[in-house]
Protein backbone atom coordinates (compact mmCIF):
# COMPACT_ATOMS: atom_id res chain seq x y z
CA UNK A 1 0.00 0.00 0.00
CA UNK A 2 2.70 2.25 0.39
CA UNK A 3 4.38 1.82 -3.24
CA UNK A 4 0.99 2.80 -4.25
CA UNK A 5 0.51 5.81 -2.58
CA UNK A 6 4.24 7.07 -3.12
CA UNK A 7 4.06 5.83 -7.01
CA UNK A 8 0.14 8.01 -6.88
CA UNK A 9 1.86 11.04 -4.81
CA UNK A 10 4.80 10.95 -7.08
CA UNK A 11 7.08 11.13 -3.65
CA UNK A 12 9.81 8.55 -3.27
CA UNK A 13 8.49 4.96 -1.58
CA UNK A 14 11.84 5.34 0.78
CA UNK A 15 10.34 8.89 1.50
CA UNK A 16 6.99 7.54 2.26
CA UNK A 17 7.76 4.23 4.36
CA UNK A 18 11.01 5.74 6.05
CA UNK A 19 13.18 2.59 4.86
CA UNK A 20 16.09 3.60 3.11
CA UNK A 21 17.71 -0.36 3.00
CA UNK A 22 18.55 -1.78 -0.26
CA UNK A 23 21.88 -1.61 -2.81
CA UNK A 24 23.63 1.37 -4.18
CA UNK A 25 22.01 0.82 -7.41
CA UNK A 26 18.46 0.77 -6.11
CA UNK A 27 18.77 3.62 -4.01
CA UNK A 28 20.64 5.84 -6.76
CA UNK A 29 18.19 4.90 -9.08
CA UNK A 30 14.89 6.05 -6.84
CA UNK A 31 16.89 9.45 -5.80
CA UNK A 32 17.42 10.00 -9.72
CA UNK A 33 13.81 9.15 -10.51
CA UNK A 34 12.87 11.24 -7.83
CA UNK A 35 15.08 13.98 -8.19
CA UNK A 36 13.36 14.78 -11.87
CA UNK A 37 9.87 15.67 -9.93
CA UNK A 38 12.04 17.57 -7.40
CA UNK A 39 14.05 19.49 -10.31
CA UNK A 40 10.69 20.32 -11.96
CA UNK A 41 8.93 21.96 -8.97
CA UNK A 42 12.01 23.61 -8.20
CA UNK A 43 11.85 25.48 -12.10
CA UNK A 44 8.56 26.03 -11.32
CA UNK A 45 9.23 27.94 -8.26
CA UNK A 46 11.89 30.04 -10.00
CA UNK A 47 9.82 31.10 -12.91
CA UNK A 48 6.63 32.00 -10.92
CA UNK A 49 7.89 33.45 -7.89
CA UNK A 50 11.82 33.88 -8.06
CA UNK A 51 12.48 35.35 -10.86
CA UNK A 52 9.10 37.99 -10.99
CA UNK A 53 10.61 39.35 -7.81
CA UNK A 54 14.49 39.94 -8.88
CA UNK A 55 13.59 41.40 -12.14
CA UNK A 56 11.20 43.74 -10.30
CA UNK A 57 14.18 44.46 -7.48
CA UNK A 58 16.74 45.53 -10.15
CA UNK A 59 14.50 47.59 -12.40
CA UNK A 60 13.76 49.50 -9.53
CA UNK A 61 17.36 49.87 -8.40
CA UNK A 62 18.12 51.09 -11.56
CA UNK A 63 14.88 52.92 -11.89
CA UNK A 64 15.65 54.74 -8.12
CA UNK A 65 19.43 54.86 -8.95
CA UNK A 66 20.33 52.76 -6.06
CA UNK A 67 22.55 50.54 -8.16
CA UNK A 68 25.22 52.64 -9.83
CA UNK A 69 26.00 50.73 -13.29
CA UNK A 70 29.72 50.95 -15.23
CA UNK A 71 29.11 52.45 -18.37
CA UNK A 72 29.94 49.32 -19.67
CA UNK A 73 27.50 47.04 -18.74
CA UNK A 74 24.69 45.88 -20.67
CA UNK A 75 21.29 46.38 -19.55
CA UNK A 76 19.69 43.71 -20.81
CA UNK A 77 21.54 41.24 -19.03
CA UNK A 78 20.84 42.60 -15.60
CA UNK A 79 17.98 40.36 -15.20
CA UNK A 80 19.70 36.98 -16.53
CA UNK A 81 20.13 35.66 -13.28
CA UNK A 82 20.76 31.69 -12.94
CA UNK A 83 18.29 29.91 -10.96
CA UNK A 84 19.60 26.57 -9.13
CA UNK A 85 17.63 24.26 -6.43
CA UNK A 86 19.05 22.21 -3.69
CA UNK A 87 22.04 19.75 -5.15
CA UNK A 88 21.03 16.34 -5.37
CA UNK A 89 22.60 14.54 -2.17
CA UNK A 90 24.97 11.73 -2.73
CA UNK A 91 24.37 8.51 -1.40
CA UNK A 92 28.31 7.31 -1.77
CA UNK A 93 30.44 10.43 -2.20
CA UNK A 94 33.63 7.78 -3.02
CA UNK A 95 31.50 6.89 -6.38
CA UNK A 96 29.51 9.53 -7.29
CA UNK A 97 32.79 11.66 -6.84
CA UNK A 98 35.02 9.02 -8.65
CA UNK A 99 32.32 9.26 -11.67
CA UNK A 100 32.66 12.88 -11.73
CA UNK A 101 36.36 13.03 -12.47
CA UNK A 102 36.29 10.36 -15.17
CA UNK A 103 33.13 12.21 -17.10
CA UNK A 104 35.32 15.39 -16.44
CA UNK A 105 38.26 13.23 -18.17
CA UNK A 106 36.31 11.98 -20.68
CA UNK A 107 34.46 14.99 -21.83
CA UNK A 108 31.00 13.90 -20.98
CA UNK A 109 30.90 16.85 -18.45
CA UNK A 110 32.58 20.33 -16.99
CA UNK A 111 34.23 21.09 -14.19
CA UNK A 112 31.50 24.31 -14.24
CA UNK A 113 28.93 21.57 -14.35
CA UNK A 114 30.14 19.30 -11.92
CA UNK A 115 30.72 22.01 -9.29
CA UNK A 116 26.97 23.47 -10.23
CA UNK A 117 25.83 20.32 -9.48
CA UNK A 118 26.99 20.42 -5.81
CA UNK A 119 25.17 23.93 -5.68
CA UNK A 120 28.54 26.00 -5.71
CA UNK A 121 29.50 28.62 -7.98
CA UNK A 122 32.78 27.75 -10.40
CA UNK A 123 34.01 30.95 -10.15
CA UNK A 124 33.93 31.18 -6.60
CA UNK A 125 35.45 27.94 -6.58
CA UNK A 126 38.20 28.56 -8.70
CA UNK A 127 38.87 31.68 -6.61
CA UNK A 128 39.27 29.78 -3.52
CA UNK A 129 41.63 27.34 -4.90
CA UNK A 130 43.87 30.06 -6.45
CA UNK A 131 44.33 31.88 -3.07
CA UNK A 132 44.62 28.40 -1.51
CA UNK A 133 47.42 27.55 -4.11
CA UNK A 134 49.49 30.54 -3.39
CA UNK A 135 49.07 30.33 0.65
CA UNK A 136 49.98 26.69 0.75
CA UNK A 137 53.18 27.97 -1.62
CA UNK A 138 53.62 30.66 0.82
CA UNK A 139 53.90 28.34 3.80
CA UNK A 140 55.31 25.44 1.99
CA UNK A 141 53.03 23.05 2.43
CA UNK A 142 52.69 20.27 0.09
CA UNK A 143 49.11 18.92 -0.34
CA UNK A 144 48.11 16.33 -2.64
CA UNK A 145 45.17 18.37 -3.42
CA UNK A 146 48.09 20.37 -5.77
CA UNK A 147 48.42 19.10 -9.31
CA UNK A 148 52.21 20.05 -9.37
CA UNK A 149 53.12 17.53 -6.18
CA UNK A 150 54.13 14.66 -7.62
CA UNK A 151 52.71 11.90 -5.39
CA UNK A 152 54.92 8.71 -4.97
CA UNK A 153 52.54 5.68 -3.43
CA UNK A 154 54.64 4.92 -0.76
CA UNK A 155 56.98 1.85 -0.72
CA UNK A 156 56.81 -1.43 1.32
CA UNK A 157 59.70 -3.53 2.10
CA UNK A 158 60.02 -6.37 -0.09
CA UNK A 159 61.26 -9.14 1.98
CA UNK A 160 63.80 -11.36 0.49
CA UNK A 161 62.84 -15.05 -0.28
CA UNK A 162 66.70 -16.27 -0.01
CA UNK A 163 66.95 -15.41 3.97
Amino acid sequence: MVKAFAAGTKISYSSASKDYNGSYSAQRQELVEQWEHYTTLQQQFASRFKRPIYERFVRMAVLTNKLNLPKNVDRATLTKAHYQGPAMPWIDPKKESEANERNNRAGYNTRSAIIRSRNENPIEVEQQLSRERKREKELGLVLSSNAEYDYQEPQTEVEDDAT
